[in-house]
């Protein structure tokens, strides 16, 4: 009889504890959250926009923008690199692979994925790079960036490296940038296009604010090719 009663108790602990954070567990992992059930469904990888990025798509965007990569010694500040940087002017067309390659020198986003339209629309995949936020802060200029509270955000919010999507149009003129998103994941989840497209434009101007020798008159995708004319710094820190 008292073993009944174990019996009955355990299962009804299970009910109420396990299930629940299995559950949960499931869910996370189906929307791409939960690294190792994520990859039980499939969600860990970045949508396949059919575009290789490599070596020499980087090497050619290099050549096209006239910027090279610097690899940072042991305790120097990122931003001390920009900031000694030459400047130089640029009016260049990039294919998607070439700026793909391009942007994940900078920015912390890695498998990344870029289509660019006739319309002028975009779409882009990848995978965010968690790691590589402090560094790119640091790089921007921002001294205390556990102040910003940034990184405590991400790490409340995001499990892991999550995947993104996007999809829609966007352009950069006078330094001043416009967003509108037509669709937003993050992993599986479907977020409102409206917040996520104003975090952007915040990113955006806020990097063309603090990197020294940034200037961006015109950034838009033409032809299907993204459009850039400006000034930029020479080189670019590796972090």
């Amino acid at each position: 009889m008292l073993l009944g009663w174990l019996r009955k108790l355990v299962i009804r602990l299970i009910k109420i504890l396990v299930l629940p954070v299995l559950v949960v567990a499931l869910v996370l992992g189906y929307y791409g959250f939960l690294p190792g059930v994520s990859k039980l469904f499939g969600s860990d990888r970045p949508r396949d926009l059919g575009v290789s990025v490599t070596a020499a798509d980087l090497q050619s965007a290099n050549s096209k923008l006239g910027q090279s990569q610097v690899a940072l010694a042991r305790g120097q500040d990122p931003h001390t690199i920009w900031q000694a940087a030459d400047e130089v002017s640029v009016d260049a067309n990039l294919t998607p692979a070439e700026y793909a390659a391009h942007f994940m020198t900078i920015h912390p986003v890695k498998d990344l994925q870029l289509l660019f339209h006739d319309d002028g629309s975009f779409e882009a995949s990848g995978r965010i790079d968690r790691g590589r936020i402090r560094g790119l802060l640091r790089a921007a200029g921002v001294d205390e960036v556990d102040q910003l509270g940034v990184l405590s955000v991400f790490d409340r919010y995001l499990l892991g490296n999550p995947i993104f999507y996007l999809r829609g149009t966007g352009e950069i003129t006078d330094g001043q940038a416009s967003l509108t998103l037509e669709k937003t994941e993050l992993g599986r989840l479907s977020l409102s296009p409206g917040p996520f497209a104003a975090g952007l434009v915040t990113y955006a101007e806020g990097l063309i604010k603090n990197i020294p020798h940034l200037t961006i008159a015109r950034m838009a995708v033409e032809n299907g090719r993204l459009h850039v004319q400006g000034t930029i710094p020479a080189v670019i820190p590796t972090y």
